[in-house]
């Protein structure tokens, strides 16, 4: 169990390394994308919202709703966020008229299910 423990996070470590592509967002003023919550669970849906203005990308927390669950339901991201991603995930046009594509892998270790 061990030894499987120690290959999965190396292969994951190395994976990483290997495959993902950093890219950081320079915001001089972070107030300037503010996005209140529109629904008491929307939290992750204000953040992709501030994520994608950053970008000059205009996208409403009710559109991150729809792309999740299909209709604009008061409903959270889960407990690790993984329906997040999947609602920033997507081809945009921002203000310049520029496309952007953002994707995601998303990872989720659970060691009870190593075997």
């Amino acid at each position: 169990m061990k030894k499987q423990l120690i290959f999965i996070l190396f292969a994951t470590f190395f994976f990483l390394q290997t495959y993902s592509q950093q890219y950081s967002v320079d915001i001089p003023n972070a107030s300037s994308i503010y996005a209140a919550q529109k629904k008491t669970y929307w939290c992750w849906a204000a953040c992709n919202q501030m994520l994608l203005s950053a970008q000059n990308i205009n996208e409403s927390q009710e559109n991150q709703s729809i792309k999740v669950f299909g209709s604009a339901v008061n409903k959270g991201a889960g407990n690790n966020y993984e329906l997040a991603k999947i609602g920033l995930g997507g081809t945009y046009q921002n203000s310049n008229g520029n496309t952007i594509r953002i994707s995601s892998i998303c990872f989720i270790f659970k060691p009870k299910k190593c075997k």
